[in-house]
């Protein structure tokens, strides 16, 4: 049994970005039977709780119980306000004030519960992602639709309508300002049969809990014993990916990530 090792790192690509990128070879290198783990993981927590995909905060503004209309009168007001979030790193506290200045409501956090609590009217609540679907794409902001509203309710999550010193107020319970749990290290290249993502997929190699504080360095290895099977491999160029859990590469800020690659044979 010969050990093979690799060490990668995304600023020594041949090609791509930190979170999509190719390592090329010197030589070819040809595995009978391969077996592959990874260790010494290394990355930045580099991502933002807001962000292009998921900064708008929208509320109903319907004043006079009207219905919408696909094609309202120029002067009408729009029933649908869209208060656009500044991106960033949020704490829970500092992601109500900003919200509570932004949208002119009574925004607060309790820590004690996690939850989020927005004063509510009949014709003024905020909105969840199943009921922007009632509003006509011409109502939403530039690059966002009913149907990718681009929204914070991936924060917010669901709500109850509950009335908290006699005032209707929207609660959301336990508030996620986390906005990945794990990442995925995927390679195409070094797909393995015996391995399956959350999608049945074979591409993942090493699942990657995220946790910390923005700017803290994220580490993870495999455990010893825990060795993917590759069949016979011959490697001279190396795609990899970080991924969230939708295959989507992250965006790490041009930070970069690296981790060691073992190949027995």
């Amino acid at each position: 049994m010969s050990l093979t090792v690799l060490y990668c790192d995304s600023r020594f690509r041949s090609e791509g970005t930190n979170s999509n990128f190719k390592i090329q070879l010197r030589e070819s290198l040809n595995l009978p039977n391969a077996q592959l783990r990874v260790d010494n993981v290394r990355l930045f927590n580099s991502f933002f709780t807001v962000t292009e995909d998921n900064c708008f905060a929208y509320f109903s503004n319907i004043t006079d119980g009207s219905l919408l209309s696909a094609q309202p009168v120029e002067g009408d007001a729009n029933p649908l306000l869209a208060v656009k979030m500044p991106l960033g790193v949020y704490e829970a506290e500092d992601f109500a004030t900003t919200l509570a200045s932004l949208s002119g409501r009574s925004v607060t956090y309790d820590g004690r519960t996690n939850s989020l609590s927005i004063s509510a009217a009949s014709n003024f609540q905020h909105l969840d992602d199943y009921s922007l679907l009632s509003f006509p794409a011409l109502y939403f902001p530039n690059g966002a639709t009913p149907t990718v509203p681009r929204s914070i309710n991936n924060i917010l999550r669901t709500y109850q309508l509950v009335f908290e010193n006699n005032v209707p107020t929207q609660r959301f319970d336990f508030i996620n300002m986390q906005p990945y749990d794990v990442l995925f290290l995927r390679s195409t290249r070094l797909s393995c049969e015996g391995s399956f993502g959350p999608r049945m997929e074979h591409d993942i190699l090493a699942s990657i809990p995220i946790s910390g504080l923005a700017g803290e360095v994220i580490e993870y290895s495999s455990g010893d014993n825990e060795w993917q099977s590759l069949g016979d491999v011959s490697l001279r160029e190396i795609d990899f990916r970080l991924t969230d859990i939708h295959n989507n590469p992250v965006d790490t800020k041009d930070l970069p990530i690296s981790f060691r690659i073992l190949l027995q044979s």
